[in-house]
């Protein structure tokens, strides 16, 4: 498990989990389930204070889908029980972080009736807003549930607790997004007697065609965006960071998967703007969106073969880059940081990559001299500009000598001589590479300055230059 700064740079959590894990979302607990299913207990780890609740999972029963609340105070998540019964047992947990203390509310699921297992969704005040299925079935959507959960509510019946329907089953087709002030749900449905062009279904039908939004606080519900001249939409969704904006993808399909795919946003009026491409490769499919700083965005997309790519956006451009590509890739969340996790500056003013050696980038190892402009307010020997380095989307720092600090060592201020350029040669680019990132670093306040992403493809670009030899 990493954490993504908004440089790009990725931080080694120190957790293996399962599949099922959860943060909050004000970046103090990650939640993950102790095993694959079944898993006996939740862990719950302080990312601050480095403390760990462990809350057992009732006996024979599996934990699912976790959802701590805007303040980090509680977390909820689903207890079910196995398939083999007639009727499953079921029941939504909740944690109070400040003790560990747990509350349990029980339930039975049966074929003849309704009650049926739901997944948090989110917290809005002491409601739960929960996704309800039907077990062990392909049937994920069977309508979203708002359960009031008061502090102080003791253990006891999901049938005893108030509840009032968001959606009914039909009207929509993947979990809801919850808006980060709690007052909107997003959500994905389909006009079931419209087909997009050049669709042939594959298994079960899930063309999308709809983007829905409700009002929370009105009880409301109405459609911002409906294609039907051919298109459809992506598979997800993600709200900007301030809850003014949806974030969605509209392409077409060709051959049964999509063959091309469009960001854009939507606002609550239903006004819409092109972002640009999502970064699909070919035969691909979008995976997931996420929203976490008001200029950028992440994009996950899978091959044909099922690897997944995370790709970072800037939605004032349109222009995505590779950050990392792994068998698996699930973005749990965005975090707010502190001020203090933003104050480098040391900036990358401009970057000029020649090849030396090696063949096509991408295609085999390459051999590189960077020039590299530093901005930095450098005082003296006190404050100053010590280096600056060449990363790879995966986060390796390319250096000639592993001995070294930096991909670049800045032996000494440049007080009067701003800005200033500074050369490396020898830095060898991995195959399969055709995107880096160039950073600088201050021995004040380290990284967290003005970074540029030079594509080695290209011969230019956003403050680079690409030359071959």
């Amino acid at each position: 498990m990493f954490a993504l700064v908004a440089d790009g740079s990725a931080v080694d959590l120190g957790y293996k989990a399962p599949r099922r894990a959860a943060v909050s979302p004000n970046g103090e607990w990650l939640a993950t389930a102790r095993d694959e299913h079944p898993a006996d207990a939740i862990v719950i780890s302080n990312l601050e204070t480095t403390t760990t609740l462990t809350i057992p999972v009732t006996s024979e029963l599996d934990s699912y889908g976790m959802v701590f609340d805007a303040d980090g105070h509680r977390l909820a998540f689903l207890e079910l029980g196995p398939p083999e019964t007639q009727r499953t047992p079921w029941a939504l947990v909740i944690v109070d972080l400040a003790d560990g203390s747990t509350n349990r509310f029980r339930a039975e699921y049966g074929q003849d009736d309704d009650n049926l297992p739901a997944n948090p969704v989110g917290w809005v005040g002491d409601e739960l807003l929960v996704n309800a299925f039907v077990p062990f079935t392909e049937v994920g959507s069977a309508g979203v549930w708002a359960i009031t959960l008061p502090a102080g509510l003791d253990s006891g019946l999901i049938e005893d607790l108030d509840r009032r329907q968001i959606l009914p089953g039909d009207k929509y087709l993947f979990s809801p997004r919850l808006s980060p002030d709690g007052d909107w749900l997003l959500y994905l449905g389909r006009d079931y007697d419209y087909a997009p062009e050049n669709y042939g279904p594959l298994g079960y039908d899930l063309v999308v065609n709809q983007l829905g939004l409700v009002d929370l606080q009105e009880g409301s519900s109405g459609l911002v965006v409906e294609e039907t001249e051919g298109g459809a939409l992506g598979g997800d969704v993600a709200w900007s960071p301030d809850g003014e904006l949806a974030l969605f993808a509209e392409g077409l399909y060709g051959d049964g998967s999509f063959e091309s795919l469009t960001l854009k946003t939507v606002d609550d009026a239903g006004t819409v703007a092109e972002v640009g491409p999502v970064p699909l490769p070919s035969d691909g499919f979008l995976v997931s969106m996420d929203w976490c700083a008001l200029e950028r965005g992440l994009v996950v997309v899978a091959t044909d073969e099922g690897v997944h790519e995370l790709h970072r956006v800037d939605l004032d451009s349109g222009k995505s880059s590779l950050v990392v590509s792994e068998d698996r890739i699930e973005v749990l969340g965005c975090v707010r940081t502190t001020a203090a996790a933003e104050q480098g500056n040391a900036d990358v003013v401009s970057v000029q990559a020649v090849q030396t050696a090696g063949p096509s980038p991408g295609s085999g190892e390459t051999t590189w001299t960077f020039h590299v402009t530093v901005e930095h307010p450098d005082t003296g020997w006190e404050d100053y500009a010590d280096g600056w380095d060449v990363v790879t989307p995966d986060g390796q720092v390319l250096k000639p000598d592993i001995k070294d600090d930096f991909t670049r060592t800045l032996l000494h201020p440049h007080v009067e001589e701003q800005p200033f350029t500074r050369s490396q040669s020898g830095i060898v680019v991995p195959t399969g590479v055709t995107q880096v990132r160039v950073r600088a670093h201050d021995i004040v306040d380290g990284y967290g300055g003005q970074e540029i992403v030079v594509d080695l493809s290209e011969s230019s670009g956003p403050g680079f230059e690409v030359e071959h030899e």
